[in-house]
């Protein structure tokens, strides 16, 4: 029996989020510094990064529980970031500071490399593609169209949680994809770097999952995955036998 479908998460799974985002808050920093009268310059960028993301992981789980609003968490993360640096911190620097990010991110997002070469061969082999991704649906079309992949995704193949509006790991995204596409769940991979959104979610709704872990974590349950990968090249090897070879029930 073939595959009908993989489907893969976005960030950090199709590019590495986390370089893109690096880049692109030290970036942002200078343009900062360049556009404000204030003591920045008395900071550099290593340093307020790695303070940054200290408070964007810390009130993560605050944001996730809905405890902050989206608005919320980028103001939290940088007025305790800039008081902790003894640098001015309102409301109003945070949002300025977050509209010069959100104007440059997308410009960090690069493809692993090899992806379309990755794609192209599921292609070949006549099984569907597919992306599902949790987010806004601006900020992450526009990732996909940075890119340079929207040519091997039809929109309609395209699963953005703003719009459909489910989130992983709610299986019910995944059934939502399976009645849009009209695939079996037995038919389906997922592919994700997140052991809880994507690897949870994809088993609860009865597809198969390759965890593609490249950012080192821990699983924290017993759901079973066809094969775990660190490297984007390991990844593409697999995923180009699975469908290559299809499976025997």
């Amino acid at each position: 029996m073939r595959w009908e479908l993989v489907a893969f998460d976005l960030d950090n799974t199709l590019f590495s989020h986390e370089d893109a985002f690096e880049c692109a808050i030290k970036q942002c920093f200078k343009i900062f510094q360049d556009k404000t009268n204030t003591h920045l310059h008395t900071v550099d960028e290593d340093t307020f990064f790695s303070l940054f993301k200290f408070n964007c992981d810390n009130y993560w789980e605050d944001y996730e529980q809905d405890k902050l609003t989206r608005s919320e968490y980028r103001r939290k993360r940088f007025c305790k970031t800039m008081t902790a640096l003894e640098l001015p911190a309102t409301n109003n620097l945070a949002d300025a500071f977050h509209h010069y990010y959100d104007s440059i991110v997308d410009d960090y997002s690069v493809p692993f490399p090899g992806l379309q070469d990755l794609l192209q061969a599921i292609s070949n082999q006549q099984v569907k593609l597919a992306i599902m991704t949790n987010g806004n649906v601006k900020t992450q079309f526009n990732k996909i169209k940075k890119l340079g992949i929207l040519q091997a995704f039809e929109r309609k193949n395209i699963f953005i949680s703003e719009e459909i509006g489910f989130t992983k790991p709610d299986k019910q995204f995944f059934k939502w994809v399976e009645t849009e596409l009209n695939v079996f769940s037995s038919r389906c991979i997922f592919v994700g770097d997140s052991w809880e959104l994507d690897v949870v979610g994809a088993v609860d709704a009865g597809w198969e999952a390759i965890f593609f872990n490249n950012r080192g974590e821990q699983r924290t349950t017993s759901h079973p995955v066809l094969k775990e990968v660190t490297t984007f090249k390991d990844l593409k090897s697999e995923l180009i036998r699975l469908v290559t070879e299809g499976r025997t029930l």
